[in-house]
């Protein structure tokens, strides 16, 4: 497996299945909701890019940029999420 198809299988391993509307919750409940739901699929996507990297025959090159690219996923995730909490 070269590190396009590692990126390409973590991009896909969670994605959404769409909205499902949930009545009675307001805008900033479900605002929050979503927001930690990326967070927490970006830290887990953080997480198997690492143990990919550890059983995977990938250059450090390689291994850096699985890494980063899902690090930088988990940041941009963590950011929005603390946006939400913060103006809630």
């Amino acid at each position: 497996m070269d590190l396009a198809q590692v990126m390409s299988s973590l991009s896909n391993a969670h994605a959404s299945s769409g909205s499902e509307p949930l009545y009675g919750a307001t805008w900033c409940q479900l605002d929050w909701h979503n927001a930690r739901s990326e967070y927490d699929k970006s830290v887990a996507d953080l997480l198997t890019a690492i143990q990919r990297c550890s059983t995977l025959a990938l250059t450090d090159e390689e291994k850096y940029h699985l890494i980063e690219g899902a690090r930088q996923r988990e940041q941009a995730a963590f950011v929005q999420y603390k946006r939400v909490v913060d103006a809630s």
